[in-house]
């Protein structure tokens, strides 16, 4: 006969352990997905700055809400930010230079990245 007061612990123990390795699978995926999210706003930022003229000002205050925004979502810890986010303004290079010899292209494409810059809440 089976003792259910030896299997019970174990199966707590699994069941914990089970928990644990979920719980650190979903912050890893929170992290990636905030370490992707301020890329690309980066990359956004610095075409509406060198592309589409946004001032200074405005893409600090576009970039000061993105970070708000992803501490509050996805509870990233703000300690890589900075570092993220400068990798997505340079990855932009290629993209600000084909922008900036396509005028037609250049129009829409900065109308809609502006209004991600002053409507960061809507992306």
């Amino acid at each position: 006969m089976i003792s259910y007061k030896k299997i019970i612990p174990a199966l707590v123990i699994f069941a914990l352990s089970n928990a644990v390795a979920y719980a650190n699978d979903f912050d890893k995926s929170n992290e990636a997905m905030a370490i992707s999210a301020i890329g690309f706003s980066g990359s956004n930022a610095r075409v509406a700055h060198d592309v589409c003229g946004a001032t200074n000002e405005k893409i600090d205050k576009y970039k000061k809400q993105i970070k708000d925004s992803l501490t509050r979502t996805l509870k990233y810890e703000q300690s890589g930010f900075d570092t993220h986010w400068d990798n997505g303004w340079k990855n932009a290079d290629f993209l600000v230079k084909s922008l900036s010899n396509d005028e037609a292209y250049k129009k829409e494409y900065c109308r809609e990245v502006l209004d991600g810059i002053n409507n960061p809440e809507m992306n």
